[in-house]
C-alpha cells in the first residue's frame, strides 16, 4: 500500500467508502429529492439539501464497517490497528465532512445529468468535484480510525505537515478510484431501474416502489465495489 504516512492505511490515504454505501447513499438521496421537490423549484438547492442528509446519514450509520474496513487493511494489522475497540473513533469528523462532499456530488450529478443525459459523465464529474473535501477529510479520519493520531487535532496537523506533493498524489489516486467505482456503479444503477420498471410495468424509473429502487443501488453498488476493491489498496 502506498501513501499512508506512519504505517498508514490501505486506499492510500482517502478510501471508499465501504461497499454499497455509494448506492445507499444515492437511494437516500433520491428519497431527499423526490419530497422536496414539491416545496422547492431551485434547481441547485434541493440536490444540495437531499445529498448533505444523504450522505451525513449514511456514514453516520456505515460507519463501524468503514473503520473495521480501515484497520484491515492498515499496514500494522487489524489488532494493532485498534481491533474493535473505539469503533466510532473519528465519526464525527466523517459526518460533519460528509455534508459539503456529498451536497456537492449529488448537485453536480443532477446537473451534469440533467444537461448531457448521461449518467457516466454526471457521475465522474461529481466524484471529482466531491474529492476536493473528501480526500482531506478522509486522510484526517483514517489516521483517527487506525490509531496514528489520539485525536482530530493531532491528525489535522499531521495532515498540515504532509508537503504538496504527498496531498496531490493522495488526491490522484483516490479521485481515479472513485471514479472509477461511481462510473461502474451510477450507469448499472440507473440501467437496472430501467430494467426494473420495464418488468414490474412501471411508467418510469422513478415510479418504482422505494425497497425494488433500493434494491438496484444495493447490486449496483455491490458489483462496481468488487470490481474496484483493488484500487482501495493503493
Amino acid at each position: 500500500m502506498t501513501g499512508a504516512p506512519e504505517g498508514g492505511t490501505g486506499g492510500g490515504l482517502g478510501a471508499r467508502e465501504s461497499p454499497g454505501s455509494n448506492a445507499q447513499r444515492c437511494n437516500i438521496a433520491r428519497t431527499c429529492l423526490a419530497g422536496a421537490k414539491a416545496c422547492c423549484a431551485s434547481p441547485c438547492t434541493v440536490p444540495l439539501a437531499a445529498g448533505a442528509v444523504a450522505g451525513m446519514t449514511v456514514e453516520a450509520t456505515l460507519f463501524p464497517l468503514d473503520c473495521v474496513k480501515t484497520r484491515v487493511q492498515s499496514g500494522v494489522g487489524f489488532a494493532k490497528a485498534g481491533g474493535f475497540k473505539s469503533i466510532y473513533r473519528g465519526v464525527g469528523v466523517t459526518a460533519v465532512g460528509a455534508v459539503p462532499a456529498s451536497a456537492i456530488f449529488f448537485c453536480t450529478y443532477e446537473h451534469m445529468k440533467e444537461r448531457y443525459g448521461s449518467a457516466l459523465l454526471a457521475s465522474l464529474c461529481g466524484e471529482l468535484a466531491a474529492s476536493s473535501v473528501r480526500v482531506p477529510v478522509d486522510m484526517v479520519k483514517q489516521r483517527m480510525q487506525a490509531g496514528l493520531s489520539p485525536n482530530f487535532a493531532s491528525a489535522a496537523y499531521s495532515l498540515a505537515s504532509l508537503s504538496g506533493r504527498q496531498i496531490l498524489v493522495a488526491f490522484r489516486i483516490s479521485a481515479a478510484r472513485d471514479a472509477t467505482h461511481s462510473g461502474l456503479q451510477y450507469p448499472l444503477y440507473e440501467h437496472l431501474k430501467i430494467v426494473a420498471a420495464r418488468r414490474s410495468r412501471c411508467q418510469a424509473p422513478e415510479d418504482l416502489p422505494l425497497w425494488l429502487a433500493a434494491s438496484c443501488g444495493s447490486a449496483a453498488g455491490a458489483a462496481s465495489a468488487w470490481v474496484t476493491t483493488p484500487l482501495d489498496l493503493l
